[in-house]
């Protein structure tokens, strides 16, 4: 059983490998690339160098992280699974898948913090506003795709 998680455990992250490759090569995430974005704020080389700096610090601790929720998650399934439950390990194992997803939701909100300290108060609120514009829309789109 072990060497079965060893293995998932291995995939997972081979595979969240290549998906944070694909994602910088298409540049999602990286919203201050977006001309009109850019443009709003009024960033400056030097705020965008150390935008992509924060980002590239972030993708590795987000995916590392991330990885070790689904690892957890698995975990957490197989002991489920099992025909004998053994009811302290369960809770156990789901302590610590929440400490896994405590870790991932803190290393999410360290970039956005440091965000915040890059281009200040003013342009960080103009982010947060354009996000919810763009979430707005994506919902529109949805639902006139998949009408009730």
């Amino acid at each position: 059983m072990h060497q079965y998680i060893r293995f998932l455990a291995i995939g997972i992250m081979v595979l969240l490998g290549v998906a944070a490759a694909q994602a910088d090569k298409d540049y999602r995430g990286k919203w201050w690339r977006i001309p009109q974005v850019a443009e709003t704020l009024k960033l400056s080389e030097d705020e965008t160098r150390q935008l992509e700096a924060a980002f590239e610090t972030a993708l590795v601790n987000m995916l590392e992280a991330k990885s070790k929720v689904e690892v957890e998650q698995i975990k957490l399934r197989m002991l489920m699974e099992e025909s004998d439950l053994d009811r302290a390990a369960v809770l156990e194992q789901h302590r610590r898948q929440e400490e896994a997803r405590t870790r991932l939701a803190e290393a999410r909100f360290a970039f956005l913090l440091e965000v915040r300290q890059i281009v200040g108060r003013d342009r960080f609120q103009k982010i947060m506003e354009i996000r919810e514009e763009r979430k707005r829309e994506r919902n529109l789109e949805k639902s006139h795709r998949n009408p009730e």
